[in-house]
């Protein structure tokens, strides 16, 4: 996955989230093996939107991944590099 691909995946799923307008099938996903491809590479911030429940109760996190409340979008977003690759991780 290129940087490129990174920030149309990162914009559609912001839309989706923002405007509450898309149906799940719509947004890019992307496999395990091509996200353990692009962990640990600079220009990548994987985002755990999991709950705060899950998140917490779960004993199996993504390193390095940050956690974004998927209810308050606003809180987190902007210290996210648009420059970058955002991968959001939801389980």
């Amino acid at each position: 996955m290129k940087t490129g691909i990174g920030l149309l995946f990162f914009f559609a799923v912001f839309s989706a989230l923002i405007n509450d307008i898309a149906n799940a099938s719509e947004v890019p996903r992307m496999t395990k093996d091509e996200l353990k491809e692009l962990l640990g590479k600079p220009g990548v911030k994987v985002v755990d939107v999991r709950t705060a429940r899950d998140w917490d109760g779960s004993a199996w996190k993504i390193k390095g991944a940050m956690r974004g409340d998927p209810e308050d979008i606003k809180s987190w977003m902007g210290n996210l590099d648009r420059n970058n690759a955002v991968v959001l991780y939801c389980a």
